[in-house]
């Protein structure tokens, strides 16, 4: 299966996404939009985690429609039940588990062309605290990890507004310690 190389074009900054000042996780979730959508525009993203998510999802909806369907009147389903709900709540643990410990920040996991033709891993994650102003952006590849600090007020204007112009360009020396943003 061949690979084709995504467009070396970024995304064009847009300046009317609209947050709520005080509330963190509308910010936090309103710039990890933005950072998904700039990456998504320059590299392969890798859908590995979201598939599996499906698969959980899809595994657990199975269990619970046949929980749901199986004939038999209750003292004779009762083991089947049972057997039912123990699968269900371990898929679910696996599921929450996995999102926990493995999956943690991430918010893009990607792929970038070398020169030889292969493709090198990386991921995405970020942190914003509850009260805390700075965004951390954390790039992990085979080269090393490497993190950024942005201070929200620089890029959110005071009538609430994330200034893509301004992010954007402040993202500029995480990816230049690996690979410079086209």
């Amino acid at each position: 299966m061949s690979r084709k190389p995504v467009s070396t074009k970024a995304k064009a900054p847009n300046d009317d996404t609209k947050v709520h000042l005080y509330d963190n996780g509308s910010i936090r979730t309103a710039l990890d939009d933005s950072l998904v959508q700039l990456l998504g525009s320059i590299y392969k993203e890798d859908h590995t985690y979201s598939n599996l998510r499906l698969v959980f999802g899809l595994l657990c909806s199975g269990v619970a429609g046949y929980a749901y369907l199986f004939t038999g009147t209750y003292p004779k389903s009762r083991d089947a039940l049972l057997i039912c709900c123990s699968v269900y709540y371990l898929i679910s643990l696996i599921w929450t588990l996995f999102s926990r410990y493995i999956e943690c920040d991430i918010i893009f996991k990607g792929q970038v062309a070398l020169k030889s033709g292969k493709y090198e891993d990386f991921c995405v994650s970020t942190n914003l605290g509850q009260y805390d102003t700075k965004y951390v952006v954390r790039l992990e590849t085979a080269a090393g990890n490497f993190s950024h600090v942005i201070d929200i007020s620089s890029v959110i204007s005071e009538s609430g507004k994330l200034l893509e112009s301004q992010f954007f360009p402040r993202l500029q020396p995480l990816f230049a310690k690996w690979r410079p943003l086209p």
